[in-house]
């Protein structure tokens, strides 16, 4: 035929094989699922076929890794392994349409794709370099990290919700404290106050067991006033040189507490007891006459809620 001759009336065979069959092993597609762990391309000569194609979608239901086989001519495949769990390999065969391996074959792992060409005999990938040196710019916005440079770029998803382990407390070991027993406590470095003071700390309610003390020093306490407050707190010895009848009230007491009055009555003035409370032992349970002269000693002291109180001596 001459040039530009019978357009569109070429024939059945020659559209095919130059249209249909061509086309196909340019940039055509199947798809491929295989039934058993060895499958072969199917080859047909002159008609549509699945080897011929550019482009295979393979695919299995083996529930395993499975082999796929093309006949053994030079070409070049883009392979696709659309199983999400099971590798394909792909091999030329001895014959076509047989699933004897003729060489080496090719691994696609599940959900890769991969050029392939085949030189009739060996399947061999072609290996697409990448720069394993990136840099660039690295900006992050909310939890995605994207990169750019002369080489490439991409994005990095963060994981916004990391798992964290759960910290393990340690109770640290303070030990035993060694208590002050047996200790012998001398010098004047140290003063202590009898009614349990030490410096400016006051310890808890208690004793000293088992220390010796070869000396201490009371707290002289000065009282003033016609009621005062009278409490071991303000000294254990307390002087009171009466300026009237007076009515003392109870300070702050507690159980084990005591003190030592020394009562001077002034120009005869008394003391009225009532507003302490104060359970006489002596003196026949009557609160004690004041000396007219000098002082008269009485001492006081709290058992559970009592205070109780007794003269002492006789001057």
């Amino acid at each position: 035929m001459g040039t530009g001759d019978q357009p569109g009336d070429w024939g059945t065979t020659t559209n095919r094989n130059l249209g249909t069959l061509i086309e196909s092993a340019i940039s055509g597609a199947v798809e491929v699922t295989t039934t058993s762990a060895n499958q072969a391309l199917t080859v047909v000569d002159g008609s549509t076929d699945q080897a011929r194609s550019m482009i295979l979608k393979l695919d299995t239901t083996t529930g395993a890794t499975y082999n796929v086989y093309a006949p053994p001519n030079p070409k070049v495949y883009v392979v696709r392994n659309e199983s999400g769990t099971y590798a394909a390999q792909l091999f030329n065969s001895t014959v076509s349409g047989n699933t004897t391996a003729a060489g080496t074959g090719i691994t696609i792992p599940a959900s890769t794709s991969l050029v392939v060409f085949s030189d009739g005999t060996d399947m061999l990938g072609i290996s697409v370099t990448t720069n394993a040196n990136l840099s660039g710019v690295v900006t992050s916005v909310g939890n995605t990290t994207s990169f750019a440079s002369s080489t490439g770029s991409g994005s990095v998803v963060l994981d916004t919700s990391p798992t964290l382990n759960s910290p393990t407390l340690v109770t640290p070991d303070l030990g035993t404290p060694t208590a002050l027993v047996g200790t012998n406590i001398t010098g004047t470095a140290t003063s202590f106050n009898i009614n349990g003071t030490v410096g400016a700390t006051t310890p808890a309610a208690g004793s000293f067991t088992g220390v010796d003390f070869d000396t201490y020093t009371e707290t002289v306490y000065a009282v003033s006033g016609a009621t005062p407050a009278l409490s071991p707190d303000n000294g254990t010895i307390q002087t009171w040189t009466l300026s009237a009848n007076s009515t003392p009230t109870a300070g702050t007491w507690a159980s084990g507490q005591s003190l030592t009055l020394m009562v001077d009555d002034g120009t005869a003035y008394t003391i009225t007891w009532t507003s302490l409370g104060v359970v006489w032992k002596t003196d026949a349970g009557i609160a004690p006459v004041l000396n007219a002269t000098g002082e008269t000693a009485i001492q006081l002291w709290k058992v559970s809620s009592t205070i109780y109180g007794a003269r002492v001596g006789d001057a």
